[in-house]
């Protein structure tokens, strides 16, 4: 019977350590493609990409409407190392209108050119 509580509890320091392996990569400014990360809104960069576009207002109407009816954005908010944003810029633009301080993120991959 003892195995089998060792087991469980290797089973959960390998998740505690994962996270704790995931933290101390945060602090060095490494972050995982498709995991979750939360920052603040102020730190997000948006490129004239974004900001000379407008989102049409059926597309803001059905992002809002999501949002309120799950309290989640329909898209992530896709950011790239250096915190520019790649995707997801309605999803910023009704946090920044909510006045949120921090919001869920996901990093992309980095293109590496050849």
């Amino acid at each position: 019977m003892h195995w089998i509580e060792d087991s469980l509890c290797l089973k959960a320091g390998g998740v505690r350590m994962k996270g704790i392996i995931r933290f101390v990569k945060q602090l060095f400014g490494v972050y995982e493609p498709g995991v979750e990360y939360w920052v603040r809104l102020d730190e997000i960069r948006i490129s004239s990409e974004f900001t000379t576009h407008d989102i049409g207002k059926k597309k803001m109407k059905y992002k809002w409407r999501y949002y309120n009816a799950t309290g989640e954005f329909e898209s992530p908010i896709l950011l790239n190392h250096d915190f520019v944003l790649c995707d997801g810029y309605s999803s910023y633009l009704i946090a920044k209108d909510l006045q949120c301080s921090n919001v869920p993120v996901q990093f992309v991959a980095p293109v590496i050119n050849h």
